[in-house]
């Protein structure tokens, strides 16, 4: 079984929150590898933590990265255009008297040709620095860049991949050149890109030059969507959810974790889902007064419950038969009565 990032982040976050347990949390074993035949001809690179726990992305090929450099530079050229207008309007507003003649548009033709280098090698390192590794044209495509290691990249690698763009797009031609033209007639500089889609294609992670320097990837995002809560036919779950104290605040990332977790147990074996369940189940047991020996996969179910479900009104838990028929300090839910 192969779990994607989608399934695997809710392990990932379970495993790393930090609820102040003194026990040496349990170490996850790693997934099993893929066959060989099917990692030669699969897109997906794999990315290991320290906690030994696989992460499985999407690698982006050539042809999708082009889509969304070609969305960028006419993002660009409409931010070119702007700029242009702005710097334009504002010389001849404030310098009309100062400079005339060839000096007036010679300096607006240096402040144009200033605009679009800054434009256009800076804001793929801007974006990508404060976009979290995205671009507007890697956005539109659902693409995103990260480290190899599977980390968020910072301002010094965005900006060195961008830089290194100049190399991978080498070498340049003229229109007519790559037509067959025989003509005298230059022509219009295009670059062939031909280094970076061979670094790309004898590269497993498709990497360009700058990628390789950088130590980045692009990867292809899957879409995620969330249409409604779990449901638990077992009614221990909704039992045990009354044992958590009320006044518990669950932080935000302790939620993402619960709930990535709950959304991917059903692809997990059950000794393998008490074996994550356990991070987090074991220092709240302990904390709430609960027996240890609950089972940890049923207590993280109880505690998703309680804190996305809500609590009930005193009306409805003065109705509800579940809450009477099983007091506090009553229940204990093993891992025995969980199989």
């Amino acid at each position: 079984m192969r779990l994607r990032r989608a399934d695997c982040e809710g392990i990932y976050l379970m495993a790393s929150v930090n609820l102040n347990s003194q026990q040496k949390p349990t170490r996850v074993s790693s997934l099993p590898s893929p066959p060989a035949v099917a990692s030669a001809l699969d897109t997906a690179t794999r990315v290991m933590t320290p906690e030994n726990i696989a992460f499985e992305y999407q690698l982006a090929g050539p042809f999708r990265r082009i889509v969304a450099y070609v969305a960028d530079i006419l993002i660009s050229l409409v931010g070119f255009g702007i700029a242009a207008f702005a710097v334009w309007m504002g010389f001849l507003f404030l310098f009309e008297n100062t400079f005339v003649g060839d000096e007036l548009w010679g300096l607006l033709a240096f402040m144009t040709l200033v605009s679009w280098f800054l434009i256009y090698w800076f804001y793929g390192a801007v974006a990508e620095t404060y976009m979290n590794g995205q671009t507007f044209g890697k956005k539109i495509c659902g693409l995103r860049v990260m480290t190899v290691d599977g980390h968020a990249i910072d301002g010094v690698q965005a900006t060195l991949r961008n830089f290194f763009r100049l190399l991978d797009m080498a070498p340049v031609a003229s229109i007519p050149t790559m037509l067959g033209s025989v003509s005298d007639d230059f022509g219009l500089i295009t670059p062939t890109c031909l280094i970076g889609l061979i670094a790309m294609t004898i590269n497993k992670r498709y990497q360009r030059i700058g990628d390789m320097v950088a130590g980045t990837m692009v990867i292809h995002e899957e879409p995620r969507s969330f249409t409604k809560l779990a449901e638990f036919s077992d009614p221990r779950v909704a039992s045990l959810a009354e044992l958590i104290p009320p006044t518990f605040v669950v932080s935000a990332k302790l939620s993402r974790a619960i709930s990535e977790y709950v959304d991917s147990r059903a692809k997990l074996a059950p000794q393998r889902a008490n074996e994550i369940a356990v991070h987090v189940a074991q220092p709240l047991l302990q904390r709430f007064g609960i027996p240890t020996n609950t089972d940890a996969d049923l207590f993280v179910c109880a505690l998703y419950f309680r804190t996305f479900a809500g609590q009930p009104s005193d009306e409805e838990t003065a109705s509800e038969p579940v809450a009477q028929a099983f007091p506090a300090k009553t229940v204990v839910i093993t891992a025995e009565d969980a199989q």
